[in-house]
């Protein structure tokens, strides 16, 4: 498997490479054009000018006559060598002016002896130099009677565009070069902080959330690893909090149970015709009992809720009527308490909900208002229609919550200071269920001075009819 690392060097590589043939091949194009094509189109120019000179001005003389009248006349010019060839190739005069033996089957002969001119560009096959050739055909009373040549060496333009190259292909070398190791150096930087996440990731695998990421860039690596840290934070904030709960709610399961333990000995020990203790007996066991029951009721609900697996079924139901039903089944409990609860909902009307979670809510609710109140105190329990929605509050008179705990009262396995502080997850599950009819959850406090959980209910959730 190839790493990142490699996988970056290798395309910023290529992508070099690449760009830096493409420019080097059309630089030396572009080169090899304006010089060879220059040179061409000069001693093009050249010639055509000479051999229309010789066929105007030298029009009458034999083919021999014309050989030496073009001799004679010939530029002083070093890089070109002019030659004269009869119709078959021979040629009868080159430019030391001697007639050289055999025959000359150059393309550029054959194309001036068919069609007035021609042009070459090749290598000898005496030497294999470098040259431009151009034929002219030589005309006596219009018709065609010989070939003057010119010839010129490409040895100088070679020279010069081989060194073009040269240069061409070092700097292209030192450019890929230097662009390989820039991009090592990049690759290495940009790799080094992926390591880092990867060392990090590895650590939080292994269960050590205390690593953290130490970049301190502003690009989107760096955001990645302060995210990384913010998430090990909050796991381990959460790790303490699910032991602080675990220790919590055993705490919180022994206390029933031992209750329940303790009076099954004392009845089954004891004297079973004592009315009055064994009354107390069977209701202590049957109290502690449904608290348990309650108890783990809520780690039920709240397992299917972390799950995703808690359902609601809405009904339509009177709010006022499930109030009252409240006020009914806490009058027990708050006359052991000496609380008061007074309900107010004139207005309330009927609301399309899940009537067992908001009851279960508002149970919730209300035993943690009456549990914190004072002696006399009380609670109220209100119900009232909003211009958008629908507004329950519960309000007590208590305890009060510190503004230190206040915003993490409803967050998960948060227990409060308090000796009377619950499981943890009474007033996370009331707000879950209430975030899932649409709706929000909010508490407000002063410290001895009470509580006010307020929920509201919108009606664009389609919740309320």
């Amino acid at each position: 498997m190839k790493s990142i690392k490699s996988k970056l060097l290798l395309s910023h590589f290529f992508i070099i490479l690449f760009v830096t043939t493409l420019f080097s091949t059309v630089f030396l194009y572009g080169v090899h054009r304006y010089y060879y094509q220059g040179a061409k189109e000069a001693f093009a120019e050249r010639v055509d000018v000479l051999s229309s000179y010789y066929n105007k001005f030298i029009n009458d003389e034999t083919l021999r006559e014309k050989a030496t009248e073009i001799f004679q006349q010939i530029p002083t010019a070093d890089y070109m060598s002019i030659q004269v060839l009869d119709l078959s190739g021979k040629v009868l005069m080159d430019a030391n002016g001697f007639e050289q033996e055999g025959q000359l089957s150059s393309p550029d002969i054959t194309e001036a002896t068919q069609a007035g001119e021609g042009s070459w560009t090749g290598r000898t096959e005496q030497d294999g130099e470098h040259v431009i050739a151009y034929s002219y055909a030589l005309y006596r009373e219009e018709n065609a009677v010989g070939v003057v040549r010119f010839v010129t060496s490409l040895a100088a333009v070679d020279k010069l565009y081989a060194e073009i190259v040269l240069v061409t292909l070092t700097l292209s070398v030192g450019i890929i070069a230097a662009s390989f190791i820039v991009s090592l150096f990049l690759s290495s930087r940009m790799v080094g902080p992926l390591l880092e996440l990867r060392r990090i990731a590895n650590a939080y695998i292994r269960g050590d959330f205390h690593v953290r990421s130490e970049n301190r860039q502003r690009d989107e690596i760096a955001v990645l690893g302060q995210t990384m840290n913010v998430m090990a934070e909050e796991i381990l904030k959460t790790d303490k909090l699910k032991h602080e709960f675990i220790s919590t709610v055993s705490h919180e399961l022994r206390t029933p149970l031992t209750s329940i333990q303790g009076w099954s000995e004392t009845l089954l020990t004891g004297d079973m015709q004592d009315r009055e203790e064994l009354l107390d007996g069977l209701q202590t066991i049957r109290d502690e009992a449904k608290r348990l029951n309650g108890m783990v009721n809520d780690l039920l609900d709240f397992s299917k809720l972390q799950a995703k697996h808690l359902e609601m079924h809405p009904t339509r139901w009177n709010v006022g009527e499930l109030l009252h039903e409240l006020k009914i089944q806490f009058a027990a409990h708050l006359e052991q308490k000496g609380v008061t609860l007074r309900t107010e909902y004139d207005d309330a009307g009927y609301i399309t909900a899940d009537r067992n979670r908001m009851k279960q809510v508002l149970i919730n609710l209300l035993d943690n208002a009456i549990k914190f109140s004072h002696k006399g105190g009380e609670v109220l329990l209100r119900a009232r229609r909003l211009e958008q929605g629908l507004q329950l509050e519960v309000i007590d008179e208590g305890e009060g919550i510190a503004p230190a705990d206040l915003e993490k009262m409803m967050t998960k396995f948060f227990k409060g200071k308090s000796k009377q502080s619950g499981s943890g997850i009474g007033l996370a599950l009331a707000r879950e269920i209430v975030e899932l009819h649409g709706g929000s959850m909010k508490m407000d406090s002063e410290l001895h001075q009470g509580t006010t959980v307020t929920i509201v209910l919108p009606s664009a959730s389609s919740l309320l009819t």
